[in-house]
C-alpha cells in the first residue's frame, strides 16, 4: 500500500488479532494528507480522518496513538491534539488544547497557566488504565495529561537533553516513563508518582537527528534500544537502576528500530540510515562540484535489513 507523501507515523490496532480480520488494521499520517486507516490483509482503504485549520485546509498529523480500548485516534499538531472517534471516519474531532483553562484568568489567585509548546510528536497511554497519557513535544518538554476528565492537562516537565522528543513509554506497571530524544544519548527515566523526578538514564549512541526506538519487555524487566554505534543495548531495570547486561554487535549500521514481541520470547531489530553522496574531488569534477559517482559508494557499509532473535531464560539472546 502506498500513502501520498512522506510517512509521519503509523499505529497498530491495540485489540488486533490475526484470527479476527476486522480487527487487523492500522493507521498512518502522511505530509500534506489525512489519516488512513489500512486494511492489514487487504491493503485497501478503510477510513479516512480529517483535520482541518481555520483556513478549512488539511492538516498534517505528527504523531499517531489509539487509546486503550481501541475506540479513540489521539492525533499530535503544533500545540494542540485532537482526538478521532474510530467508529465514525471523516472531519469530525475533539480538540485537546495543550494548556490549562484555569489559568487564563486574570485572577492573581488563579492556578498558573500549565501550558505545553510545540509540534506533539509523541504520545503514549498509561498501561494500567489510570486514566493517564504522556505527550512529548519538539520544544523537549513532556505534558501528562488525564483523559477521563476532558482530555486535560495536569502537569508539564522538561526533558534535560536532547532537542526534542522522539519517544515516549510507559512501564508496564505504570509507575515510570521513559522518554527519549533528538542529539540525545540518553534515555531518561521519569518517576511520575513523584511529580516528575528522574529516577536514572540509560546510555546509548544517539546524537544525531534519526530517530533511534526503543522497547520495554512486557514484563518490565529489561529495556533494549538500538544505537548509532551498530549495537543493540540491554538494560535490566528491574531494580529502580538501569544495569547493563549485554551488547550485541551484530548489525554493521545504525540500529534505529527494535521491537519485543508481545507474548513469545522474540525481538526483532532493523538497522539502516540515511547515506549522503558528496561530489568526487578530483580535478576531472572540479568545474562541477555538484556531480555524484554512485559507483564510489561502499555498499559493504549498507545495512538496512531486520533480524529476529531468540530470547532464552538465561539472559543469552541468539540470532
Amino acid at each position: 500500500m502506498k500513502d501520498g507523501e512522506t510517512i509521519y507515523d503509523y499505529c497498530w490496532y491495540p485489540s488486533m488479532n490475526s484470527q479476527d480480520p476486522s480487527t487487523c488494521v492500522f493507521i498512518s499520517s502522511s505530509r500534506d494528507h489525512p489519516i488512513h486507516m489500512w486494511d492489514a490483509f487487504t491493503g485497501k482503504l478503510r477510513g479516512t480522518y480529517r483535520a482541518y485549520n481555520h483556513l478549512d485546509e488539511i492538516t498534517t498529523a505528527f504523531s499517531l496513538s489509539f487509546d486503550l480500548q481501541g475506540e479513540k485516534i489521539y492525533c499530535g499538531y503544533n500545540n494542540i491534539m485532537r482526538v478521532f472517534d474510530v467508529s465514525r471516519p471523516g472531519r469530525e474531532f475533539i480538540e485537546v488544547k495543550c494548556n490549562s483553562k484555569s489559568g487564563r484568568s486574570k485572577n492573581k489567585n488563579s492556578t498558573p497557566l500549565i501550558e505545553q509548546r510545540g509540534i506533539i510528536s509523541s504520545i503514549n497511554f498509561n498501561r494500567d488504565y489510570s486514566g493517564l497519557f504522556a505527550a512529548g513535544s519538539y520544544n523537549n518538554s513532556i505534558g501528562l495529561y488525564n483523559f477521563n476528565e476532558t482530555n486535560s492537562i495536569l502537569t508539564v516537565f522538561n526533558n534535560p537533553d536532547g532537542s526534542g522528543i522522539t519517544q515516549l513509554q510507559f512501564s508496564p506497571d505504570g509507575r515510570y516513563l521513559y522518554a527519549a530524544s533528538r542529539k540525545s544519548n540518553k534515555i531518561v527515566c521519569w518517576d511520575i508518582r513523584n511529580s516528575g523526578e528522574i529516577l536514572f538514564t540509560v546510555d546509548r549512541s544517539s546524537d544525531t537527528n534519526q530517530h533511534f526506538i526503543f522497547d520495554i519487555d512486557p514484563s518490565g524487566t529489561y529495556l533494549v534500544t538500538g544505537s548509532l554505534d551498530k549495537s543493540i543495548h540491554v538494560y535490566d531495570i528491574s531494580g529502580g537502576v538501569s544495569k547493563l547486561v549485554t551488547k550485541i554487535d551484530e548489525h554493521k549500521d545504525a540500529v534505529n528500530g527494535i521491537a519485543f514481541h508481545p507474548y513469545l520470547p522474540l525481538l526483532a531489530s532493523v538497522s539502516g540510515q540515511r547515506l549522503y553522496l558528496l561530489p568526487k574531488d578530483n580535478e576531472e569534477d572540479s568545474q562541477d562540484q555538484s556531480k555524484m559517482d554512485i559507483e564510489d559508494v561502499d555498499y559493504n557499509q549498507i545495512d538496512s535489513r531486520m533480524l529476529i532473535w531468540y530470547l532464552q531464560q538465561d539472559r543469552n539472546v541468539t540470532l
